[in-house]
C-alpha cells in the first residue's frame, strides 16, 4: 500500500486470517516501522521503529490489553541505553532502566504512584 512517493507499506497476513499480521512501513529503500498483531486479534502489540537500518524504539503490549508495558530505547549503534516499564499495568511509566554501552543497567529509577 503506497502511502506517499517514497514510502509504502507491506501488509503480511501470516495465518491467513485475511487481516494483516505485521505491517512493515519502508521510506526510501529502509523499513522505518514494523507493527505486529503477536496474538492474532487484530490489534497492534508490538511496534518496532528504525532509524539508517537500526532499531531505535520498541514498544511492547505484552499482555495484550492494549497498554503497552515496555518501552525499549536503543542508541545509533543498536545498543539498549533505556527501559521504561509499567509493572503494574496501569498505563503509567514507573520504573526506568539506564543502560552502558555493554548492556550493563547503570541505573533503576522506581516512580512513586
Amino acid at each position: 500500500m503506497r502511502i506517499s512517493k517514497d514510502e509504502y507499506q507491506i501488509l503480511v497476513d501470516s495465518n491467513g486470517d485475511g487481516k494483516p499480521d505485521v505491517i512493515k512501513t519502508v521510506k526510501g529503500d529502509q523499513i522505518v516501522e514494523v507493527q505486529s498483531d503477536r496474538n492474532f486479534n487484530g490489534e497492534v502489540d508490538l511496534v518496532q521503529q528504525y532509524s539508517n537500518g537500526v532499531l531505535i524504539r520498541e514498544i511492547r503490549d505484552d499482555n495484550f490489553d492494549g497498554r503497552p508495558e515496555t518501552v525499549k530505547t536503543f542508541r545509533p549503534d543498536g545498543t539498549l541505553a533505556m527501559i521504561e516499564r509499567d509493572p503494574s499495568e496501569h498505563g503509567a511509566i514507573m520504573v526506568v532502566e539506564y543502560y552502558d554501552e555493554a548492556g550493563h543497567m547503570m541505573r533503576r529509577d522506581v516512580r512513586k504512584k
